[in-house]
C-alpha cells in the first residue's frame, strides 16, 4: 500500500518487474503475474482481509500500516549442485555463516532486521517527509568513511558505473 492512494481500497503485489493490484473487498486483480504468484497473493489476501482493510485506513490517514505476517514460504530446492569453484574459500565461509545465521528466517524477519540499520531508518524518514514511495539509499552510507575498505568499494562502483554506461 502506498500513501495517497486512490479508491477502491487495494494493495499492490510485485513479482520481479511485474505487479498487480488487488481490491481488498472482493479480491479483484488488475495487472498480470504468473498464475502461481497470483494464487499465492490471493491465498494471503484471503487470510488477511480485515488487517488489509485496517491498514488501508491507517495509510490513508498518513500513518504507518501494521505488520501483516507473510505466508509460510516454501523451502527452495536447487535443481543441481552449485558450482562452488567460482568462489574463494573465504567466500564460501561467509556464505555458510550467512546461511547458518539467517537461513531459517522468513522474508519478513529479514526485512525487520534490515530496518534496524540507522541508514534504513534515515531513508524511511526521508521517504516519509518527501511523501514518496521510494527513495534511493547511497551505498556509501553503509560504510565508515574512515575505513580503508570504502576506497576499494568506491573504485569498484566507479568501474561498474562505467561498464553500465557503455552501449554495445
Amino acid at each position: 500500500m502506498y500513501h495517497d492512494e486512490h479508491p477502491p481500497p487495494h494493495f499492490h503485489a510485485r513479482y520481479g518487474k511485474r505487479k498487480i493490484a488487488v481490491e481488498i473487498a472482493g479480491g479483484r486483480v488488475t495487472g498480470t503475474l504468473p498464475p502461481r504468484a497470483v494464487g499465492l497473493v490471493l491465498e494471503w489476501w484471503s487470510l488477511h482481509q480485515s488487517e488489509l482493510a485496517e491498514n488501508w485506513l491507517l495509510v490513508n490517514e498518513g500513518k504507518q500500516p501494521k505488520k501483516i505476517e507473510p505466508l509460510e514460504y516454501p523451502q527452495l530446492i536447487a535443481r543441481h549442485e552449485p558450482d562452488l569453484e567460482v568462489f574463494s574459500d573465504s567466500d564460501i565461509e561467509v556464505l555458510r555463516k550467512t546461511v547458518e545465521v539467517y537461513g531459517k528466517k522468513t522474508a519478513w524477519q529479514l526485512r525487520d532486521l534490515t530496518h534496524e540499520f540507522p541508514e534504513i531508518g534515515a531513508a524511511l524518514a526521508a521517504r516519509s517527509a518527501a511523501k514518496r514511495n521510494a527513495i534511493p539509499i547511497p551505498f556509501e552510507s553503509f560504510f565508515d568513511p574512515s575505513a580503508p575498505m570504502i576506497e576499494l568499494v568506491l573504485q569498484d562502483q566507479d568501474g561498474r558505473d562505467f561498464a553500465e554506461s557503455l552501449t554495445w
